[in-house]
């Protein structure tokens, strides 16, 4: 991307994933910041890691919930209600 003024600036972004999560990705993140902050030129360098909400990522058998007769919107919104932790009932055992 360019800049005003005739400047040339280019935005670089690095991936880090891995079966650890935010532990290793926390460490790694702060040593490669602190190495990147050292190189001349860069400016606002920063990491978006936020290791509070990790991340989950689901892949549908789509074949196999077309056999069973699922939909995905139902599958997804159970995995939604799953995964968000919400309250969709009570249950009162003094009764």
């Amino acid at each position: 991307m360019g800049a005003g003024g005739g400047r040339r600036w280019r935005r670089v972004q690095f991936v880090f994933q891995g079966p650890r999560g935010g532990r290793n990705c926390k460490r790694y993140s702060g040593q490669l910041l602190a190495k990147v902050k050292t190189i001349p030129g860069v400016v606002d360098a920063d990491t978006s890691l936020n290791v509070g909400k990790p991340e989950m990522s689901i892949r549908m058998d789509r074949p196999k919930a077309a056999d069973l007769g699922v939909p995905l919107a139902d599958a997804a919104e159970a995995l939604r209600l799953l995964v968000g932790g919400d309250a969709v009932t009570t249950y009162n055992s003094n009764t």
